[in-house]
């Protein structure tokens, strides 16, 4: 029973982690693109593509994540985005297996379990497992078998592990370059091995280097710009802004966070790897990067930037463990366990704990509303899509992110969450987001062809009063309408329950800024945008008559509902169209909806 104890132990946790993150995955709730863009690569590599239109980069100038390729084949019977998770999920449980051997040989099949249970309760593997893709990650599992293969003096396993973990990501060698040194001095069987995994590791490290700098645009933004770009993009360049920009360097390394990171990444592990830190030297690569970048999420514990430091970590502390007394051994091995399960209590982004989202792995109004503009948007077509979406449409030739820059895709898809915060609200029609969606809705090549509450999804097309936008038409009415402006005038409105409904005619295409005034009194204050947002009012024509309904809050509609309907119109800018047009008008009301 003993013998099944870490592999079941192993088992729960690739299960668990693959439901988690499958389920994130099909309730939408991903938010960044990485794992759309490592999709989106595999399924090229699949198909001799190198090329990733998500980031306009190639196979060459990026990670040079090789693993990609094997997954993307695989991808292609099951999905790459499943393909890509559900093996992330199963390689961090995995995990457990080399480091369980490691602490074994020092303690014991107790000890065995323990360090099975540190790394999967540890407060960063659950986060990394259950969201997005990084092929870091896949790297992991490796570099636990490469320190146990250190520890067992098995050159064989040494070599493999370290083959699969530069085929993870080439940045990935200068962890093997360290543990190369730590090898080396540990056990004199495995110097001339470690020599040359220095060697091999540092020098496919350089090349890899020295392809992406020619291969680089000048003018491309790399993720070591992002990283490091306040260090001229590099990270040697840290060493040397003491002497260039020192109060930067100075307010970079003296933040709360960056002095108490490496505290707060040990205190899960009791700090046990102070003890005999020879192995910590391996995660050292990782924890440095992670203090030099200016990246603000690399020094949480939940980032993947974390996770290749983790088997390291874990090692060091069963190393340090053992450098104590049996007596003592006895008491800190629990303190150990409960340590780690407060650290996973308190952050480690399971379901026990306190900074768990359930939300996030439910289906929810917010999925239904992704899902519907999932479900427009035609398998191999080209599209530029919001980050939340991108996973759900990376397996083909073109996807791009949302614009801008506009790519000239047959489908966009719009991000209007926006809209939700500012409903009724005049700021809406000044926030950043908002003329950049007028801009698209007003554009004659462009056409709405589905909508929902947290995005729009154009159709390339002649004609943006085709299709979807035939709804907001309606047959012309005999009786006189009121001007609003002079290219817009309302016949009457309608309310059935809190649903109000008015009828408008056009008298010529009006500014795509353009908006309704509801309520009840000389100056309404309640601010709709015209068919629902869905519509641009820049596409009328002389002698349109059309609708545009929209729910009133209920305060409001009991309002207009025992004082009257009042309608005006406003600009961006918030004054009328023309200073001669009336604030509000009086609206003819029925309180039954329109045929």
């Amino acid at each position: 029973m003993r013998r099944l104890t870490v592999p079941l132990m192993a088992t729960i946790g690739g299960v668990f982690f693959s439901y988690q993150s499958v389920s994130r995955l099909v309730t939408y709730h991903n938010r960044t693109y990485d794992l759309a863009l490592y999709s989106r690569q595999a399924w090229g590599l699949a198909r001799l593509d190198g090329w990733n239109p998500i980031v306009d980069q190639s196979f060459f100038t990026s990670h040079w994540s090789i693993i990609l390729l094997p997954l993307g084949l695989l991808g292609r019977l099951c999905g790459t985005v499943y393909a890509l998770l559900i093996f992330q999920s199963v390689a961090l449980a995995a995990t457990a297996l080399p480091l369980a051997r490691f602490a074994q040989r020092r303690g014991g099949p107790v000890w065995g379990a323990a360090a099975a249970a540190v790394f999967l309760l540890y407060p960063n593997t659950a986060h990394v497992a259950s969201y997005e893709f990084h092929p870091g990650n896949l790297a992991v599992p490796a570099l636990a078998y490469a320190l146990d293969a250190v520890d067992r003096r098995d050159t064989r396993t040494l070599g493999l592990s370290a083959l699969w973990t530069l085929s993870c990501r080439a940045d990935l060698s200068l962890a093997l370059a360290a543990l190369a040194l730590v090898a080396y001095w540990l056990e004199p069987s495995l110097r001339r091995a470690s020599l040359r995994l220095g060697v091999a590791s540092l020098g496919y490290f350089s090349f890899v280097m020295l392809v992406r700098a020619l291969a680089v645009e000048p003018t491309a933004i790399t993720s070591a710009d992002l990283h490091f770009g306040v260090w001229g993009g590099s990270p040697l360049g840290f060493l040397l802004a003491p002497f260039t920009h020192f109060d930067a360097w100075l307010a970079h390394v003296g933040s709360v966070d960056r002095l108490t990171y490496p505290l707060r990444v040990l205190a899960p592990c009791l700090l046990l790897p102070l003890l005999r830190p020879r192995y910590l030297l391996v995660a050292a690569p990782f924890l440095a990067i992670n203090l030099i970048s200016a990246f603000p999420t690399t020094i949480r514990l939940y980032s993947h930037y974390l996770t290749p430091a983790v088997p390291a970590l874990v090692c060091a502390t069963f190393d340090g463990l053992a450098a104590i007394g049996s007596r003592r051994q006895v008491l800190v091995l629990p303190s150990l366990l409960v340590s780690v399960a407060v650290g996973s209590a308190v952050a480690g982004g399971a379901p026990w704990s306190l900074d768990f989202v359930r939300s996030d792995y439910l289906f929810d109004h917010t999925s239904w509303r992704y899902a519907w503009l999932h479900r427009a948007v035609p398998d191999d077509v080209s599209v530029q899509a919001p980050d939340a979406l991108l996973p759900h449409l990376a397996e083909r030739a073109v996807v791009h992110r949302a614009p801008p820059p506009e790519r000239g895709t047959e489908f966009v898809v719009l991000d209007v969450r926006h809209r939700l915060r500012f409903i009724g609200d005049e700021s809406l029609l000044r926030t950043i987001e908002e003329p950049h969606v007028r801009a698209w809705l007003a554009r004659d090549d462009y056409a709405v062809v589905a909508a929902s509450p947290v995005g729009l999804v154009l159709q390339r097309s002649d004609s943006p009063r085709a299709s979807f936008s035939k709804r907001f038409f309606t047959r012309p009415r005999s009786a006189p309408t009121v001007p609003l402006t002079d290219c817009l005038s309302i016949h009457s409105g309608a309310l059935q329950g809190t649903r109000l409904t008015l009828i408008l005619r056009a008298h010529a295409a009006c500014p795509s800024d353009l908006a309704l005034r509801i309520g009840s009194g000389p100056r309404p204050s309640h601010v709709r945008l015209p068919f629902d947002g869905h519509f641009s009012p820049a596409h009328l024509r002389a002698g349109d008559w059309i609708t545009s309904a929209f729910p009133l809050p209920g305060s409001l509609a009991e309002r207009v509902r025992k004082r009257g309907l009042r309608v005006g119109v406003l600009r961006a800018s918030g004054a009328r169209p023309f200073p001669r047009d009336p604030v509000s008008v009086s609206v003819t009301m029925r309180m039954s909806p329109l045929p």
